[in-house]
Parts: C-alpha cells; structure tokens; sequence
C-alpha cells in the first residue's frame, strides 16, 4: 500500500470514527448553558493581541505529488497578515486585514482583490478564521444537539448559525466539546444552504503567557476538504511569539516587498 493510500485510510477511517458519534442519553443544556460553554471556549482560546506565528502545512491528494509550505501569521488587534514563505512558487501570497478591509494578493499577477466577511476567506488552504480570536458566543446563535461518544471522549453536540446581520465565512457549525476539558475536538462547516465545506479535527494544543495570563491555542488540526473530497491538510503551529508587531507589516507595501 503506497504510503499517500495508507495516510488516506487512516484519516478516513478517523473521520468515520469522529463522524459516526454515539448518543448517550442526557438532559439538554439550557440556552443559559450553552452561552456558558461558548463564552467558555472564546475566553480558552483568547489569542495575544500581539503576536507572531509560524505554521506548517501539509497537503495530501490523491494524484498529486504532496504539497508542503510555510506560512506567517501576524496579528496587531483586529489587523492581520498572513503570508507564504515556502515554497518558493508561492511565497508571497497573502491576505491582509486592516482598517475595515479585507484584501487577498496573488504576487503572480501583483492584484489585490478586495473581499467581505461572508465571503470564504482563505490563503490556499490556510483559513484566517484558523488563526484568529474565536467569537462563538458574539457570533452564533447555538442549539443542543446531544450528549455523544466520540471514540473515548464524551462530548457536547452543537449546532450554530450565525446571527443576523453578522458577517462570517462559514455562516452554520456543528460543533462537537470534550466534556472533560472544555476543548473542541471537531467543527463542520456549512454554507448558509447546508452545503458542507470542511471538517476539522483538533489534535493538539499549546499554551503561552502573556500580560500575566495563560492561554490556550490550536496547535495541530487536521482539514478534510468536502469540495475536493481527496484534500487534506495537517497544519502546525512552528512558533507563537507574542512580541509587539511592526505595523507596517500590516500595509500593502509591506506584503508587496515579500515577493520581489
């Protein structure tokens, strides 16, 4: 068995797993509970204001050779840049948030194209959202689906559509929470007609301190793709630096001068 094969059926085989969950009977969570656990889960995952972070990708399909890049995160506030470093046939695109835009760049062509909120913001397969504040409770109304079983894990089953007049990229989740740990361990994202998007599997997390305070982030998560149903990306964070950020990396000058 060729090892793309192997790596395949066994990420199949764990999105099998994690996607035929066991109901256990349990009383719901009051919509009290639920906010809870949502304002619960924003605060865990409260990124830096200020930081620097290193990501590896990994992209497997079937047919192609493996696809392996680097990229940067940088954040200042509600300002973002995320750029490739590797390969070399990629470095330098970007995507860029600052003042109330959003802006993609592709350094093949030097064109910036302006996008909304709602629409899937992404950098190849890098999803801003992947590495920002998460915002469950400002941005979603949730309802209780279930207690379940998830290989060993008992978990909270959510489903979430985002509120009115709230601008998102992927606009319904289903969520499901490690009861133990108060950790998400698997998110599906849907378009506003229920048209699946990705699934995504949370396997490992980190910590940092900063302002006197310790925090959690996604350190290790793997994507399924379920519009190019043979992708799938792992991606790793290299690094977390919570060091102020220049603010001119957060300019369009700034992303330019990466790719000459």
């Amino acid at each position: 068995m060729s090892a793309w094969r192997k790596w395949l059926c066994l990420s199949l085989f764990a999105v099998f797993i994690l996607g035929r969950a066991a109901v256990a009977s349990a009383a719901p969570l009051s919509d009290a509970e639920i906010t809870t656990m949502l304002k619960g889960i924003d605060e865990r995952f409260r990124l830096p204001p200020n930081f620097t972070r290193q990501v590896y990708g990994e992209q497997k399909r079937k047919n192609y050779p493996d696809r392996i890049y680097e990229v940067v995160v940088y954040r200042s506030g509600d300002k973002m840049t995320i750029v490739y470093t590797k390969p070399k046939t990629e470095a330098g695109k970007a995507f860029l948030r600052a003042d109330a835009n959003l802006w993609l760049y592709d350094p093949a062509i030097g064109q910036w194209d302006r996008r909304t909120k709602r629409e899937y913001i992404q950098v190849g397969d890098v999803r801003a959202r992947d590495f920002d504040d998460w915002n469950l409770a400002k941005e979603y109304d949730a309802t209780y689906v279930g207690e379940e079983t998830i290989a060993k894990f008992q978990v909270h089953h959510l489903k979430l559509k985002a509120k009115k007049d709230v601008e998102v990229g992927e606009p319904m989740l289903d969520f499901w929470i490690d009861k133990a740990s108060g950790n998400p361990l698997k998110m599906e994202t849907f378009t506003e007609q229920g048209r699946p998007l990705r699934a995504v599997f949370y396997t490992g997390y980190g910590r940092i301190k900063y302002e006197g305070k310790e925090t959690f982030y996604i350190k290790e998560f793997r994507v399924v793709d379920h519009i190019e149903a043979d992708r799938q990306t792992f991606l790793k964070s290299l690094a977390l630096d919570s060091s102020p950020v220049d603010q001119a990396v957060f300019t369009k000058a700034w992303v330019e001068s990466k790719s000459r």
